[in-house]
């Protein structure tokens, strides 16, 4: 699918290293699902400076193993075995992928079943997830589940950006939503972040602006007709208790973005 970008002008009167995680998705089974760090940008000074993330809007299935550490915040995991999800919309079914422990070694992996890549998950927006019986919950491998994405840097590595404990023969339903948030801090890729204690968040979401004085940000989608689900042209950006004159600017860049059929939306 597209491209888009997040630019993140640092104004916040210091230099600072910006990172980028999603919101949660829903999950059906009802597990604890734990927020990972997407995509990490070099530090960029004060004033001049811009942190810069390309993404891509495709969804991946990931599993993997955390041995020894129970997932939670600080945890850092990676992915073992990915497969790309198709989300359900309309007519067309989303993926259903199928996960076992494997046998190297036997019950503490984390892998999906080959060749068995299935269009059935009917609930719209949504891709599943099947685990087999193959593993325990209780055998120090602690695999887990979850949404992941491209990695920004290296397009062959898929990162863990929203995962969960993994139980056996367990259904999971997984809709992921298209909120991206931007804060600061060190921190790694794959990386479990607990949002209540790290630095400020700035939400940075298609078809909405927010503002706040640290920074202020640019997201660009570069095919915007490809991105259904996504609001384009909204005038509810418009009336954020900005003045008048900046009200004005907002209208003429949203007849602009409109006619160009790209869109651009500041977020701080």
């Amino acid at each position: 699918m597209a491209d888009f970008q997040i630019l993140v002008r640092n104004k916040s009167g210091t230099r600072r290293q910006y990172f980028l995680f999603v919101e949660t998705p829903t999950v059906t089974s009802g597990a604890q699902v734990f927020q990972n760090v997407y995509a990490t940008a070099a530090p960029v000074p004060d004033q001049t400076g811009t942190a810069k993330f390309v993404l891509k809007k495709d969804y991946f299935a990931v599993t993997g193993t955390s041995p020894g550490q129970k997932l939670g915040s600080g945890v850092n995991v990676s992915t073992t075995d990915f497969e790309i999800a198709k989300i359900a919309q309309g007519p067309k079914l989303g993926s259903t992928v199928y996960m076992t422990a494997g046998t190297n070694p036997p019950g503490k992996g984390a892998e999906f079943v080959d060749g068995l890549l299935e269009q059935k998950t009917s609930t719209p927006g949504s891709f599943t997830i099947s685990t087999d019986g193959s593993f325990q919950l209780s055998n120090g491998a602690n695999q887990f589940i979850g949404l992941g994405g491209q990695d920004p840097y290296d397009p062959s590595n898929i990162i863990p950006i929203a995962t969960f404990e993994a139980e056996p023969n367990t259904t999971s339903i997984i809709t992921p939503k298209s909120k991206y948030y931007v804060s600061w801090g060190t921190f790694t890729p794959g990386q479990i972040i607990d949002v209540t204690t790290i630095a400020t968040v700035s939400l940075a979401q298609v078809g909405k602006i927010t503002r706040n004085s640290q920074y202020a940000s640019l997201l660009r989608s570069t095919s915007p007709a490809r991105l259904p689900l996504w609001p384009r042209c909204s005038t509810t950006t418009m009336a954020l208790g900005l003045p008048p004159s900046t009200r004005v600017l907002e209208s003429v860049r949203r007849m602009w973005w409109c006619l160009s059929v790209a869109v651009d939306f500041v977020v701080s």
